[in-house]
């Protein structure tokens, strides 16, 4: 188990891109993240 933000980031760099993908849905799932749509700029 990781227990820095180095050893996060050597254990994703060590996964697949499918591998990432399914943390990413998972982790989603666990703490009900729904991605929202950045709010545009305004011109001016």
């Amino acid at each position: 188990m990781a227990t820095n933000h180095e050893e996060l980031l050597e254990t994703f760099g060590n996964m697949t891109v499918l591998e990432l993908s399914e943390f990413v849905d998972a982790f989603k799932d666990k703490f009900n993240v729904t991605a929202l749509a950045a709010p545009m700029a305004m011109p001016g």
